[in-house]
């Protein structure tokens, strides 16, 4: 099967890189801190001995604007180890604030050109990466949203020639996470699905969607890699990694696949 008839993608968001954990000691601090960027690591080499074709990051790949220079280099140096494309998103945590934001102007970009920051509001084409897709991003502008989302931009936007037509998101989600005065850019499924495109990745909730994938699913949460402390209520997803397969533009087939720590 050619790369013009599959497509495989490892999708993860949320990794809050440089959260401090600062109501723990600060060896506790340390070490969880630390698992963060230990995860990430596993999921490029996990991408890659997998043979995935995208990586893609939905948003707040980093805890705050004001993560330190050597994180920011860090995280940018593990990214850069994936051998075909990362797609980076800004989300409510990392958001991207226009033509005054240094933080993003400053994040490393590899000479290579496999590493694609997604901040503009433009459907970004893969052909010249080797990837017969079209990535739909809708970047955060700001850490709360006031009661909107940032998808309004493609209900005008071309839709250009790929096989694979992929919006990336990230923000609530109607019946899945309270967001009572949708100041988390707010989506519903019916909002996504109407843009007619084959997949939607999304990121903030720190919850697997679905729980049990299938071959109709199309929006998709791939939840959080590490728990967000000790004392947190949900079960995260430690070591549980998600990629999706796309077979043909109407058949999808998505899996988990576990590494075990």
């Amino acid at each position: 099967m050619s790369r013009a008839e599959n497509l495989k993608i490892f999708h993860c968001a949320d990794l809050h890189l440089g959260l401090k954990f600062s109501r723990y000691p600060e060896d506790v601090a340390l070490r969880l801190r630390e698992a963060r960027f230990a995860s990430l690591e596993r999921m490029v080499e996990l991408a890659n001995r997998e043979g995935c074709d995208l990586f893609v990051v939905a948003g707040d790949l980093f805890d705050t604007l004001r993560v330190s220079a050597r994180d920011v280099a860090r995280a940018a140096k593990i990214l850069s180890g994936f051998e075909r494309v990362v797609a980076l998103l800004p989300g409510n945590h990392d958001f991207h604030a226009g033509v005054a934001d240094d933080f993003w102007k400053a994040f490393p970009r590899p000479e290579h050109g496999r590493l694609l920051l997604l901040d503009e509001y433009r459907p970004y084409p893969l052909q010249e990466q080797g990837i017969d897709a079209v990535l739909y991003p809708s970047h955060c502008n700001k850490k709360h949203s006031e009661g909107g989302n940032a998808l309004s931009w493609l209900a005008a936007a071309e839709r250009l020639p790929a096989n694979f037509q992929i919006g990336i998101a990230h923000g609530s989600f109607e019946g899945l996470s309270p967001d009572i005065v949708g100041e988390h850019f707010p989506m519903t499924a019916r909002e996504l699905n109407s843009f007619g495109l084959d997949l939607w990745l999304l990121g903030h909730i720190h919850l697997q969607f679905p729980q049990k994938p299938g071959n109709a699913s199309r929006i998709f949460f791939s939840g959080t890699h590490e728990p967000d402390g000790m004392d947190c209520a949900h079960e995260g997803k430690r070591s549980e990694e998600h990629t999706s397969e796309l077979q043909s533009r109407l058949h999808l087939v998505c899996r988990l696949l576990l590494e075990k720590k």
